[in-house]
């Protein structure tokens, strides 16, 4: 029923068509009257018919046995089967990202860096970044953002998609199709930071210590050492606005500040973890066995005196793990550790 030329289109029709093998009793008859509906609605458009006429020729002309409970369930399941084909497309816009965009092209940082390559120019930048910050404030109206579990399914379904998992898309999809993209009630002040703090802890957690470093690393700048890392700092709104909100209070903020906070001890968790496994080595295990176990201390049990409550006590346990890494065991698996410790750098404790 989408009518466009664009590289997502194949792909997104290909994995709509998939929508109609799902086990839902009404789905097969939803999609395929909504193709005429949509057909239909086109063509008394251009007709001049009102929205009225149009659902009303509509009935008599496709869906005359159906009562008016009857009709008004298919409208509503004409709205849910589109909410899911614009989450789908999406998704496969999402998949198709890097086909779609020069990544080296204009608005990108190799772009940039490259068509200022001059020395006076670069010595000017490099200046400029010592001393500029740039603040992203993540903020959404209420019914702007999906809950959390839609979240997690179109990430989910966009990796999928990327790499043509033709079954998991399939299963994913039947998941979509019962699970509710929208909030039943408006959600209050933390609420909304919950869903929001999603793209904090799966998104900009990942991509501003990596655009900070690709920056960097065009400039020829050690991004170990750079001295204003909250270059690129991240801002949040919902439940710490100040705009006249009554349900915005001092404890709302607490609240929300002290769930960012574990969100980003979270992706620290999970990436000493993950480092943990590679960095085996006499010397530099012990490290960083000690800074998971301060780390998971610092959010599960904070109640032990044996945590963190200051970022460079950590980032200064790291850098010593480094320099043992560099000095015994020929740097191996130095850039993990150094993405961490960009991470750190940029968002603290």
């Amino acid at each position: 029923m989408m009518k466009f030329n664009s590289p997502a289109a194949l792909p997104y029709h290909t994995y709509n068509s998939l929508f109609l093998s799902l086990p839902f009793n009404e789905i097969a008859e939803t999609g395929t009257l909504l193709a005429l509906f949509a057909q239909h609605c086109e063509a008394g458009y251009k007709a001049g018919k009102s929205p009225q006429e149009l659902v009303e020729s509509f009935w008599n002309e496709y869906a005359a046995d159906l009562d008016d409970n009857a009709r008004h369930h298919l409208l509503r399941y004409f709205i849910q089967y589109i909410e899911r084909q614009v989450v789908l497309f999406d998704s496969v816009e999402d998949s198709l990202f890097e086909q779609t965009h020069d990544m080296n092209g204009p608005g990108s940082m190799k772009y940039l860096i490259t068509s200022h390559d001059s020395e006076v120019v670069r010595a000017a930048l490099l200046e400029k970044i010592r001393h500029f910050s740039m603040r992203l404030v993540l903020t959404a109206h209420p019914t702007q953002f999906y809950p959390g579990k839609v979240l997690g399914i179109i990430n989910d379904l966009g990796k999928e998609i990327h790499d043509h998992q033709l079954e998991n898309i399939r299963l994913l999809l039947m998941q979509l199709g019962r699970t509710t993209l929208v909030n039943r009630e408006k959600p209050t002040p933390y609420e909304e930071a919950l869903s929001l703090g999603w793209y904090m802890e799966h998104v900009f957690y990942h991509t501003l210590p990596d655009v900070l470093y690709r920056m960097l690393r065009e400039l020829d700048q050690d991004v170990t050492t750079f001295e204003n890392p909250r270059l690129l700092a991240l801002g949040f709104w919902p439940g710490g606005d100040r705009d006249g909100n009554p349900f915005v209070t001092a404890d709302t903020t607490r609240l929300v500040a002290d769930r960012l906070r574990d969100a980003v001890l979270r992706g620290y968790y999970r990436d000493i973890k993950q480092l943990k496994r590679r960095l085996t080595f006499r010397g530099v295990e012990e490290i960083i066995a000690k800074a998971e176990e301060k780390i998971y201390n610092t959010l599960y049990n904070p109640e032990k005196k044996d945590g963190y409550t200051r970022c460079q006590d950590l980032l200064d346990e790291l850098m010593l793990a480094r320099t043992k890494l560099i000095a015994d065991h020929k740097a191996h698996f130095q850039e993990e550790l150094d993405r961490l410790n960009r991470k750190i750098r940029v968002f603290g404790i």
